[in-house]
């Protein structure tokens, strides 16, 4: 009987680094959107501008 978890299909090493890349693209992101709202809250003023903030910092810190 062969299960499907009693096997290697030879790519196991290749999904840590694919999910490592995801990983690092979801923080740069993150970090990047962070930036630009910071910068565009700064310049309106716009307190719904802050609150994308908050949600963009906490997406952040999620992804760590």
């Amino acid at each position: 009987m062969s299960g499907a978890h009693g096997h290697s299909h030879g790519h196991s090493h290749g999904h840590g680094v694919t999910t490592t890349k995801a990983a690092l693209a979801s923080v740069s992101v993150a970090l990047f959107l962070l930036v630009i709202k910071a910068y565009a809250a700064a310049e309106t003023g716009s307190v719904a501008m802050l609150g994308s903030l908050a949600d963009t910092g906490l997406d952040l810190v999620a992804s760590l």
